[in-house]
Order: structure tokens, then C-alpha cells, then sequence
């Protein structure tokens, strides 16, 4: 049964009914307070029914109307969501810059190391730190697939304090099969990063708080799978490939930032 007969013979008509109720509740509070009798609000009930299964073009209006309604809606919640949290997204103690660090533009990516649309994306912000000297680019450490993922966000993040963030980076978004603390781990031994530093950095109360601050910024602002971008004040979910994301940075240059 494909979604159209489904939506027809299941959902239509719970939509019809819910319409109804909706454009007779005027008419019925009206009936309360004029002291109309059951029968007579039954019969304005029948007049309103027969009325709109006779003009269909009405619930159809309706239901578009309900529709832009809730798209402003979120639409004005997000504006406003980006503007609280302006800072959080593009100026966070501790986050992990790449790039041009005065750049014109800034890219946000959120990412897990077991998020398979990562990886495939994993290209495009390569090609993008080379090819573009104008790109800011920060990366938000969002593990959210696994308890393996959690683990492997922390040593990246301690990582990251022994420089060359971008190797190691490369190196465990590469790697086949789930990601977890043990393999980030054993990656950081082989290239040669300072492992007693780096487990002792996994544990500080700054690698706990940064990992806290982003799922708590990607909570306010809905972003609840991975990848997500964020540039300037859209976010754009899903490995969309390298030209949409070229194209809103461009776009952006042209307009200038309102946040980044």
C-alpha cells in the first residue's frame, strides 16, 4: 500500500474530522452563549458539516494555512534560537578552528566518528580547507550514535590540544568499522602523540564541558543527526556534497555574515 492510499484511508479523514471540529467551534461557543439547545447546536454542527463536505477547497485552504503557519513559526524560532546562541556556535572557548582563522566565512560542521554520511562528507571539508584560503571552519564533536562514539570524542578532543588535529581527524574518520575509545586510542600511539598527556587530558573538566556545551547548543537549536552545517544563520542537515555547501558560502560572501 503505497503512503498516498494510506494518507487517504487513514489520516484524511482524522484530518477532515479535526477541521470540522475546528470551524464549528466558533458557532458552537456562539451556541453556549446565546443558551442554544443541544438539538440546535447539533443542527448548527449538520449546517457547518454539510457545508464544507459541499466546498472542499475550504479544508484544503485551511490545511495550508495551519501549513505556512507552522512553517513561520519555526522558522521564527530558529531565527531567534541562532541569534541567542550566536556565540556558543561560532566563538566557544575551545573550539576547534581549522582553516583561515580570520576568514570572511565560517563553516560549523557537527559530527559523529560512526556517522557513515560523515565519512562520505569527509572529502568535501578536505577540498574545502584546500581550495578555499578564506574559509574559517570549526568542527563541534557531537558523539551521539554510541557510548563508542563518546569515547572516541574525548580522545579527539585531547588530541587536539597536541596539534595537528586535522591528522588525527582524517585518520579516524578513515578507519573501517565502529569507532570507539580503544581504537582512538590506539591511533593516537601510532602517530605519535603523547599518550600520557592525552589520557590525562581525555579526563579534565574542559573535554567533559565541551562535549556537554554542544549537545546542549545542537539540542537548542534541533540539529538531531549528523552531519549538520551551519553557515552564518542556516543550518543544513545531511552530507549535501560540496557544491550546496559552496554555493551558501558564496551566497554568504555576497551578503556578509549576520553571526560568523
Amino acid at each position: 500500500m503505497t503512503l498516498t492510499i494510506i494518507w487517504r484511508a487513514v489520516f484524511a479523514p482524522l484530518a477532515v474530522s479535526a477541521l470540522l471540529i475546528i470551524a464549528a467551534a466558533p458557532a458552537l461557543q456562539a451556541g453556549e452563549k446565546s443558551g442554544f439547545s443541544d438539538m440546535q447546536r447539533q443542527e448548527i454542527e449538520g449546517l457547518v458539516r454539510e457545508y464544507l463536505l459541499k466546498n472542499p477547497g475550504i479544508l484544503r485552504e485551511m490545511m495550508r494555512a495551519l501549513e505556512s503557519s507552522e512553517t513561520r513559526e519555526r522558522a521564527t524560532a530558529l531565527s531567534e534560537a541562532m541569534a541567542k546562541n550566536a556565540d556558543a556556535i561560532y566563538r566557544a572557548p575551545g573550539d576547534i578552528v581549522l582553516g583561515n582563522p580570520k576568514g570572511d566565512v565560517t563553516l560549523v560542521e557537527f559530527f559523529d566518528y560512526n556517522c557513515g554520511f560523515c565519512k562520505r562528507a569527509l572529502g568535501d571539508l578536505q577540498t574545502l580547507l584546500k581550495t578555499d584560503k578564506n574559509l574559517r571552519v570549526i568542527i563541534k564533536e557531537y558523539p551521539i550514535l554510541s557510548a563508542g562514539s563518546f569515547e572516541a570524542a574525548k580522545v579527539s578532543l585531547a588530541a587536539a590540544k597536541q596539534g595537528n588535529y586535522m591528522k588525527f581527524h582524517t585518520a579516524l574518520l578513515s578507519a573501517r568499522g565502529q569507532a570507539d575509545g580503544k581504537k582512538a586510542l590506539k591511533l593516537a600511539a601510532k602517530l605519535g602523540l603523547d599518550m600520557k598527556r592525552l589520557k590525562a587530558d581525555m579526563k579534565t573538566p574542559e573535554t567533559m564541558a565541551s562535549l556537554a556545551s554542544v549537545q546542549n547548543l545542537a539540542q537548542k537549536l534541533g540539529i538531531n543527526g549528523t552531519p549538520a552545517y551551519i553557515i552564518d544563520d542556516a543550518i543544513i542537515p545531511g552530507a549535501v556534497g560540496i557544491g550546496s555547501l559552496r554555493r551558501q558560502i558564496a551566497k554568504i560572501r555576497k551578503t556578509g555574515c549576520k553571526y560568523c
